[in-house]
């Protein structure tokens, strides 16, 4: 993430220095035609150069250890917390939140673990849903699901995540849509990009 948001914030710059007509120390004003032409020859270089000496991989156990540790936190601190409540929900919130992270690695793969992943979920919730387990607060009585005989809850289930997958969508559409029509700000890929592979130029990504 920390790779992407540095691109983002870099496109940012970018737009700006072009919108206020702003000049480089040698005088030429900064247009979209001479950032396209830059990033063209940049790219050029990097498919010259040998695999040895591009090497692009994260690497860094300095960085990558103390990230995943603040991530792992955050997601229990984050899932565990939601209950507000120290009791056996919160327990196993943080029990299941530390398997579903040991078992996925999400490399900005985010429809597939959040999206794929939690309509997944979502819906095998009509199936194992546990009133049993709603009580270790001592406060929150559920039907269950088809382990309780609530035969309905699958409709429950299907209803919510269609909602979420129609609500998710239309904003998303609509936040990309106006963000596109902004000028010199748009998602279209170089064809040097596309060349190289986006994950590669965009977010220094290889698999």
């Amino acid at each position: 993430m920390k790779d992407a948001a540095t691109a983002e914030i870099s496109r940012v710059m970018l737009w700006h220095w072009v919108y206020h007509g702003t000049s480089t120390n040698d005088g030429k004003p900064t247009t979209a035609s001479l950032i396209d032409r830059i990033l063209d020859e940049e790219a050029t270089k990097l498919t010259k150069l040998s695999p040895k000496r591009l090497d692009l991989r994260p690497h860094n156990v300095a960085y990558v250890v103390p990230g995943a540790a603040l991530l792992w936190f955050g997601w229990k601190g984050s899932n565990g917390g939601s209950i507000l409540g120290a009791n056996l929900r919160a327990v196993q919130a943080i029990v299941v939140t530390n398997i579903s992270l040991g078992g996925y690695d999400d490399a900005l793969d985010i429809f597939a673990a959040h999206g794929v992943g939690g309509m997944v979920g979502n819906v095998l919730t009509a199936f194992f849903a546990d009133n049993r387990f709603a009580s270790f607060d001592g406060s929150v009585p559920i039907n269950g699901g088809f382990i309780n005989h609530n035969w309905i809850q699958l409709r429950y289930q299907l209803a919510d995540s269609a909602a979420g997958f129609g609500y998710s969508f239309l904003v998303t559409f609509m936040l990309l849509f106006a963000i596109n029509r902004i000028s010199h700000y748009h998602f279209c890929s170089s064809e040097s990009d596309e060349a190289i592979g986006v994950d590669l130029t965009q977010f220094s990504e290889e698999i």
